[in-house]
């Protein structure tokens, strides 16, 4: 049997829980508050209320507390304080179960794809937290904040501008302390006060970081007798780390089912996984102590879902709260149900639709040109993963030979001296070497020659050009010529990008301006050229 002590955390200020971002210059948090940072926030607590800094190790209660794997401390997620009654009953958020899906082309469409998968219709995960009950289904995402400083000046340098991405203040977060054995959580209530005050994440000496965590009076069991038929559905709470004989993390599903029958003391072969949905992530902290990273470990993400059957688990009490390895820091938490299909049908609300108040005032110069930029390195970032992604199908394709090395060289140097010439150059050469080796390219569809000269530069329009003899008819099939080949390329272009609403708040559009256009042309055949001359020269 488990039992648990769950706590309230209330952030008193903003909040940083470092993670990845595609931008150097921006620190971007994650939305909920891990085991890890709530396991080491417990264990500086007690260390500076025992005064234990020299003696950390022989206080055989830290040692119980922290150190021999007899609590666990879980994630902490978002809840409804306005609808708080007590901890039972209160509305917890976990994450969204990948068997909850939204379509891509309908943002009001969720699909649970374990009973209405439509394969033709493409469908995306949904990275909120999610709140179940019965045949309601309801999102939520904290509010988060963007605020930008100033980096310190070294050596006489100007000072750089970087951005943090925090949960917001006045939010808050419901976890709990979990544990075998009821005897060790009513001494860890002994060693606390009912309320407690703290710091999380990143920056924790300047305005980040303040918590108020306050705990249950009480402390609850955790396990539920099944009698049904043997069918039950595994939801991953929080990320997983499962390790194969050899000591390397993995999410071979043969392991993960390895882990599942040693938990539940039964044999491999009684259990039966039906359907499996994994998503696969990554595990790193930083180790003060070592004043480095720890290892980087393959995971099983939250949210991901195994369907299994077993008959030998009728009658029984299903109190597995964690699987996996490092339980203490809150990893592996999972819930296990059974699996009914007649409860999951979707009838989804969303509290993070809420109206956005926008400001009245006009939107200043700075941030009109910031906001450009923006709009700019995006589009120039959607140029260059296509490129990459167009050259790889030529390179791919069955029976296509690639152009030889010294000729990809001279396409790319055209194309950055003078885009406009690159297919003028083609065209004039379409009859000799030059153009035959392009032909054998293909991405079967279109050969590479085609393929170059298909999205042509628009070229410019000069005036007077057409003879006083040429006939109205002619006259305009020409015009209707050029804008053909204009509308070409800018749908090409276009297809890199959804402007969407920000070009409009900015009066922005970059594909207005000729040069951008020639840059972005540049820049695409630089790149889709020299990607190809990578795997030449492999």
């Amino acid at each position: 049997m488990m039992y648990k002590l769950n706590f309230i955390i209330k952030t008193e200020s903003p909040i940083i829980i470092n993670t990845n971002a595609n931008n150097p210059n921006t620190v971007s948090s994650i939305s909920y508050l891990p085991g890890t940072q709530l396991y080491g926030l417990f264990a500086w607590h007690y260390i500076n209320q025992k005064n234990l800094r020299d003696k950390i190790h022989t206080n055989k209660v830290f040692r119980n507390f922290f150190l021999e794997n007899k609590l666990y401390f879980e994630n902490a997620y978002p809840f409804d304080i306005q609808k708080f009654n007590k901890y039972n009953d209160m509305k917890k958020y976990h994450p969204t179960p990948l068997y909850i899906q939204r379509s891509k082309s309908d943002d009001q469409k969720y699909v649970n794809v374990l009973m209405e998968n439509d394969e033709h219709e493409q469908k995306i995960k949904v990275g909120n937290f999610v709140y179940m009950s019965g045949n309601n289904v309801e999102f939520y995402l904290p509010p988060m904040q963007t605020n930008f400083h100033f980096g310190r000046k070294k050596d006489g340098k100007k000072k750089n501008i970087f951005y943090y991405e925090a949960i917001d203040s006045d939010q808050y977060f419901t976890g709990a302390i979990s544990s075998e054995n009821e005897d060790i959580l009513k001494e860890f209530q002994k060693n606390y006060n009912n309320i407690i005050y703290g710091h999380l994440g990143r920056s924790k000496s300047t305005q980040y970081g303040k918590v108020k965590i306050e705990f249950n009076d009480k402390i609850e069991k955790y396990g539920t007798n099944y009698n049904k038929d043997g069918e039950f559905i595994l939801q991953f709470l929080s990320d997983a780390i499962f390790f194969n004989n050899a000591g390397i993390s993995t999410v071979d599903n043969t392991i993960i089912k390895e882990y599942l029958a040693s938990e539940f003391n039964v044999k491999i072969d009684d259990l039966k996984f039906e359907q499996i949905m994994i998503d696969i992530g990554y595990y790193q902290k930083y180790v003060s102590v070592w004043k480095m990273k720890s290892n980087k470990e393959i995971t099983v993400k939250a949210g991901s879902t195994i369907i299994f059957k077993s008959t030998k688990l009728l009658n029984t009490v299903l109190d597995i709260k964690f699987i996996g390895e490092r339980n203490i820091e809150g990893l592996g938490q999972i819930s296990i149900k059974p699996y009914i299909e007649g409860n999951l049908q979707l009838n989804v609300k969303s509290n993070t639709d809420k109206a956005i108040d926008k400001p009245k005032l006009a939107i200043t110069k700075l941030v009109t040109s910031i906001l450009k930029a923006s709009i700019d390195a995006k589009l120039i970032n959607k140029v260059k993963k296509s490129a990459i992604f167009d050259s790889s199908e030529f390179i791919q394709a069955e029976n296509s030979i690639l152009p030889p090395n010294s000729l990809l060289r001279r396409l790319e140097e055209i194309v950055i001296q003078s885009p406009e010439i690159l297919v003028k150059e083609l065209k004039n050469k379409k009859d000799d070497k030059f153009a035959k080796n392009l032909y054998k390219c293909n991405n079967k569809s279109i050969n590479l020659f085609d393929f170059i000269c298909e999205y042509t530069l628009p070229e410019k329009k000069e005036r007077n050009t057409a003879k006083i003899s040429r006939s109205r008819k002619k006259r305009k099939r020409n015009i209707n010529q050029n804008k053909t080949k204009e509308k070409l390329f800018k749908m090409r272009i276009e297809e890199f990008m959804d402007m969407g609403s920000l070009t409009k708040h900015v009066d922005y559009n970059p594909l207005s301006s000729t040069i951008k256009i020639k840059e972005l042309y540049s820049i695409y055949w630089g790149l889709f050229f020299r990607y190809m001359q990578k795997e030449v020269n492999k």
